[in-house]
């Protein structure tokens, strides 16, 4: 009995010391592989961070925001959308521009509208770079924009 419990004692202690080697490995605080940083630093980095995120909502006259914009436009005027930006007419006849003969992806109807096709109404279209693609009003048109555009 005894020398059951010293083998399980024995055992135990080995384990324990096994583990507290293979910690012992691990990098110490304020060397190569765990560097201590300042809190000017941090401080610093999120400036810069805060100043990046604000530059890419800011719209700087030409839209670009995260909300919808109300954008009226007479007949002939265009609308020419940013990579990613969002479109959806609301009232008035348009048609789709592009300088190319792709033109712009229908979410809502799930198919690519090309150069020229009448854009539906309440449908959310999606350009999918910045190359001179938009819309081109008709009639006097309502459209809500989300995202970089020209007018």
């Amino acid at each position: 009995m005894k020398k059951s419990i010293m083998i399980t004692a024995g055992v135990l202690i080995s384990s324990f010391l096994a583990i507290g080697v293979a910690f012992a490995d691990s990098a110490a605080p304020g060397s190569k592989d765990d560097p201590v940083v300042t809190k000017s630093y941090v401080d610093q980095s999120l400036g810069q961070i805060k100043n990046y995120v604000d530059s890419m909502l800011s719209n700087g006259g030409q839209g670009g925001g995260s909300e919808l914009e109300v954008v009226n436009l007479n007949p002939n005027e265009a609308v020419i959308l940013g990579a990613g930006a969002e479109i959806i007419l609301r009232a008035g006849d348009a048609v789709i521009y592009s300088p190319t003969p792709n033109g712009l992806s229908d979410v809502t109807g799930g198919k690519d509208l090309e150069n020229g096709a009448k854009v539906p109404s309440n449908h959310l279209l999606i350009a999918p770079r910045s190359d001179g693609r938009g819309v081109r009003a008709k009639t006097v048109s309502v459209f809500m924009v989300r995202g970089q555009y020209t007018k």
